[in-house]
């Protein structure tokens, strides 16, 4: 095994779901190992990163979940007097899975814009999240 003692380090940004509750739990594993650490930045309202919630109903019906720890950035109001907010999905935990689905609800904000997916406004938030 070539990457026997190494730990993969991923850093991404805007990235959508990408696997299901099994493929979440595959990944729990490798972190506890120590093989992989991931950590997925975000803006608020930014739908990218929302999408998509779930296969398409039938037989095989899932809902997509994200790993790592998040971090999503915000632009400062007075309803939002921070810059960021750090998440993580804690494996087996109710509260923290209702509390990670509703910041990652496609629905939340009702403001969805495009323009927070572009590179510009990551980098904007970053720069002011520091």
């Amino acid at each position: 095994d070539d990457f026997a003692d190494t730990t993969i380090l991923n850093v991404s940004i805007a990235s959508p779901f990408v696997g299901d509750q099994e493929f979440r739990d595959e990944f729990y594993k490798l972190e506890q190992l120590n093989k992989i650490r991931h950590l997925r930045i975000t803006n608020y309202e930014d739908a990218v990163p929302l999408i998509p919630a779930c296969t398409f109903p039938g037989s095989n019906f899932h809902t997509y979940k994200h790993t790592g720890m998040h971090i999503k950035l915000y632009n400062r109001s007075l309803l939002r007097p921070y810059h960021h907010h750090i998440m993580y999905p804690k494996k087996d935990s109710f509260v923290h899975s209702v509390r990670n689905a509703l910041h990652s609800n496609l629905f939340n904000g009702l403001n969805i814009n495009i323009m927070n997916h572009l590179p510009t406004e990551y980098s904007t938030r970053i720069e002011n999240a520091k």
